[in-house]
């Protein structure tokens, strides 16, 4: 019986490459089943070929790294303090 998860984050998806791959499956096979299971949104072949072999060569996290687009309002507000004490203190 096969049935289609719909919606499958990223993440999802990185956890079972990371579990297959310790297990020793290929990359290869991974992709047949990740697409038997996920369909259409299923990560393309190049890129579960690409982040196997990140696994399998030792990485642990299943975060993509990625920075985001822009600094968080909490960064950029401590940043902002940092450079008024900074400013006040006369060491510019």
């Amino acid at each position: 019986m096969t049935f289609t998860v719909t919606g499958a984050s990223k993440f999802l998806q990185h956890s079972v490459m990371q579990f297959l791959a310790a297990e020793g499956v290929s990359p290869t096979e991974i992709y047949r089943h990740m697409k038997k299971v996920y369909v259409d949104n299923c990560m393309s072949r190049a890129r579960v070929y690409e982040w196997t072999k990140r696994y399998q060569q030792g990485r642990t996290s299943l975060e993509d790294g990625r920075p985001a687009p822009w600094p968080s309002p909490t960064q950029s507000s401590r940043k902002k303090i940092l450079l008024q004490q900074t400013i006040s203190a006369g060491q510019i």
